[in-house]
């Protein structure tokens, strides 16, 4: 055993990087340069030694010290939030279907208990070799929490299980914030949900965490998102009871933006309870927005056909692919749309064309059948292929499923901070 002096030992410790790193011949390599980096200074004990005695010493040194290292448990990178993403998450996205179907087989009664039940019974089922690569899946979503820079596709929930998680989330930011930082955190949330489409809200629990209230709290209506940042720069001044100052991204003070507010409607058309399916505006209605902006007939049309795709899908996706769709005739029957235009985003058509196709289903859904006037045959699913084998099957699931669905979900995260405005989704 020798005794190395603090010279050695740094010239030593400069080569342990490159030991761990090397292999073969390469690490060789590195023993003999820290050898002759070594054979500069005073050799010590290593002296009287032959050539092929020192670099043993030097070898047993450095392997030593890089077992050392590699057995001290890795440190926790600061300020990151661990992935806890698990294989029976991953796998639920796939089989979510085949989970509902077992579920609900008879009947919708207690809805997330039939749920529960059957989803862990299904995965009981499921092979271990099976299970292992659904973990692997699981663990490569979990490092990429970790990874700066990378391009991540936003996984696809229901409504109420994103909610929940969310709401977790934030609170525990919002409490690391506050007590490491010192700032209050409210997070703005966009979402596509596979039961209720696109989302998008506030939350915070602030209230929780000592303020005088939840920000969330003050944006029950959609005029009020229209005025989101006023409202939160008086929010702001009551928390830390002097007006601040705004600041760019960098932290630059800066004035508020004085960007044009984009229009926001709110929800349009109610939803027939029965089948879950949006009800056009009354013709007289309709007739008092003949002299408004083009804006509000886009929304009108687009909340109504967004819909009808979602039921056609039974909420796989959550908006129209218009690029897919060549022709009308390809997705929905020939008389539900007008011959004289093309099937396109609504924001491609003239407003004299959006007034004539409300009306025209607003006579449709005036007849004998109803909201049922208007559907789509088919939708074109995740690998662009038309399905329209599965359109009736999805429909009636869609229907079946409305009262679960377009149920108390939203107003029961009330007490998360969340607007109830969110209904209208």
């Amino acid at each position: 055993m020798f005794t190395w002096d603090d010279t050695q030992t740094t010239i030593l410790q400069a080569s342990v990087d490159k030991y761990i790193n090397a292999n073969g011949t390469a690490r060789d390599d590195v023993i003999a340069t820290a050898l002759n980096e070594l054979e500069q200074v005073q050799l010590g004990e290593l002296e009287p030694l032959p050539k092929e005695a020192r670099l043993q010493a030097v070898e047993k040194w450095l392997a030593d010290v890089s077992n050392k290292r590699k057995r001290q448990p890795k440190k926790r990178k600061r300020g990151v939030m661990m992935g806890t993403i698990r294989g029976t998450d991953v796998w639920l996205d796939k089989h979510r279907q085949e989970v509902y179907d077992n579920a609900y087989s008879e009947g919708t009664n207690d809805p997330l208990s039939k749920f529960t039940d059957a989803r862990w019974a299904t995965w009981r089922e499921v092979p271990q070799e099976e299970k292992a690569v659904w973990e692997g899946k699981a663990e490569e979503l979990r490092n990429l929490v970790h990874k700066e820079g990378v391009k991540i596709t936003p996984r696809l929930l229901p409504l109420e299980p994103m909610m929940n998680s969310l709401g977790r989330l934030c609170r525990s930011v919002e409490r690391k914030s506050l007590i490491e930082d010192g700032a209050y955190i409210v997070t703005l949330y966009a979402a596509n949900t596979t039961d209720k489409g696109p989302v998008m809200g506030v939350i915070d629990h602030n209230l929780d965490h000592g303020a005088t209230s939840n920000f969330s709290s003050l944006l029950k209506t959609a005029e009020n998102y229209n005025s989101i940042w006023t409202l939160f720069d008086g929010w702001a001044k009551e928390q830390l009871q002097r007006k601040a100052d705004v600041l760019q991204s960098r932290g630059k003070p800066d004035k508020p933006s004085k960007a044009q507010k984009k229009t926001d409607f709110g929800p349009l058309l109610s939803v027939d309870e029965e089948t879950g399916l949006p009800i056009m505006l009354s013709e007289a209605e309709l007739d008092s927005l003949v002299a408004g902006m083009v804006q509000k007939w886009i929304a009108i049309v687009r909340e109504f056909l967004t819909h009808h795709y979602l039921a056609a899908s039974n909420g796989k996706v959550p908006r129209i692919p218009w690029k897919a769709h060549a022709s009308p005739a390809s997705c929905l029957d020939a008389s539900m749309w007008l011959n004289d235009m093309a099937f396109q985003d609504p924001s491609h058509l003239k407003k004299e064309q959006l007034i004539r196709l409300c009306k025209h289903w607003r006579e449709g859904q005036d007849g004998p059948d109803g909201v049922k006037a208007f559907k789509f045959r088919s939708y074109v699913n995740g690998d662009g292929d038309d399905a329209c084998e599965e359109y009736e099957a999805y429909f009636e699931r869609w229907q079946e499923e409305a009262p679960v669905r377009d149920g108390s979900i939203v107003n029961s995260q009330e007490g998360n901070g969340l607007p109830g405005s969110l209904e209208r989704w």
